[in-house]
């Protein structure tokens, strides 16, 4: 369950990365030369005071989807999507799926949640109503759902699966209060466990309370649990302890599981994504994973791949980088390219795309409303193809 709007994305940008953020900055005056190679590449541990790469030149090819708006990053041109999406549901296969949040309710108190699907296009948009304030929503295995956990009373709560047609999949059933959902995969449905807020002293979550379970969709029988877990696309988890130790790389076909090392010495837990939901490549082989420091000023942003096959990391050219975690977001695209948008860099805003491989990210200055900064860059979603 989640404070208002509860959701994956909700929670990040009001993660350790990203509260104790800056106050906001004037705005980094838009335009200006192409960004170039830096003369001089700091070592691998000392971050630059911006992004540094080739420049960006010519059509990108992308539609960038920012508070419910698409944005054309070649010619401007928006369109809008529904007011009040402020994140989505990435489903182990198929499409996104929009969330529209209701509004933030002035009393905390136990409610149902309504999911109505908005049209019929895609991605699906979903609008969410309810008077509460804590539940859960997480995607279906084939997409066409959502699991939907709900407080029914201040201590008794219910898992419940629905299709994206509105249609009841599978019946509410009563589970522990905290229990939501974040994604299920076809080894069975990753929750998070939370403690039940409505029975603590103070209304808080702190960002490190909730553990981590597979459960089987049939029964809700519990088969693992984790201190701490990542779960990264259809087979992937990646596992460790409360102190970010003990770093594993689950397949959860086949049982293996590879030992890692952190490939940096920051905090792994500062997303604008789906987290806890890795950020896979869309042929399947690479999650994108966001390090950083937010106790430093500037902050410090450092990006680095996972290969789910080898289990190596591969950092990103060009980092790490002073800049804003909660004003900087990363997504894939979906002919394989990372895309990053936002402050990497001490005043600077960039549009950035790089292809694993490549010897060096591509970069030029983000021309978005300034107004899409007010509050924090949030998750950014992009697609190929002109408006």
């Amino acid at each position: 369950m989640r404070y208002r709007s509860a959701i994956v994305a909700a929670l990040i940008l009001l993660s350790a990365g990203c509260t104790e953020d800056a106050p906001r900055r004037p705005a980094p005056a838009s335009g200006g030369p192409p960004v170039v190679a830096s003369t001089r590449a700091p070592a691998d541990d000392e971050p630059a005071n911006q992004l540094r790469g080739a420049a960006l030149t010519g059509p990108t090819g992308l539609r960038l989807l920012v508070e419910g708006e698409w944005f054309d990053a070649d010619t401007g041109t928006r369109q809008a999507v529904a007011a009040g999406i402020q994140t989505w549901l990435r489903p182990a296969s198929g499409p996104p799926i929009l969330l529209v949040d209701p509004p933030p309710v002035a009393t905390r108190r136990p409610g149902p949640l309504t999911v109505t699907r908005l049209g019929a296009g895609t991605p699906a948009v979903l609008r969410l109503t309810t008077s509460a304030d804590r539940y859960g929503l997480g995607p279906s295995a084939d997409g066409q759902g959502v699991w939907v956990s709900e407080y029914r009373s201040r201590t008794r709560c219910t898992l419940r699966e629905q299709g994206l047609d509105g249609r009841t999949r599978r019946a509410a059933r009563p589970v522990a209060c905290g229990v939501e959902p974040v994604l299920e995969t076809p080894a069975g449905l990753w929750v998070s466990k939370w403690l039940n807020v409505y029975s603590r002293t103070s209304p808080e979550v702190h960002f490190n309370d909730p553990s981590y379970a597979l459960l089987d969709p049939r029964t809700l029988h519990e088969k693992a649990s984790y201190e701490e877990a990542i779960v990264i696309g259809a087979h992937h988890v990646l596992t460790m302890t409360d102190e970010q130790r003990d770093l594993v790389l689950r397949d959860t076909r086949t049982g293996s599981a590879i030992p890692l090392t952190k490939p940096a010495d920051h905090n792994l837990h500062v997303f604008n994504a789906e987290f806890p939901v890795g950020r896979v490549s869309p042929d399947g082989r690479y999650a994108l994973f966001r390090l950083g420091s937010h106790h430093t000023m500037p902050q410090v942003i450092d990006l680095w791949l996972l290969d789910l096959t080898s289990g190596t990391w591969t950092h990103v050219p060009g980092l790490p980088v002073h800049g804003s975690l909660k004003y900087a977001s990363e997504t894939w695209a979906p002919d394989g390219r990372v895309v990053m948008l936002g402050e990497y860099g001490v005043d600077k805003r960039f549009l950035a795309t790089w292809r694993p491989g490549d010897a060096q990210v591509l970069v030029r200055p983000d021309t978005l409303p300034e107004r899409l900064y007010d509050s924090g860059l949030g998750s950014v979603l992009a697609v190929t193809g002109q408006l």
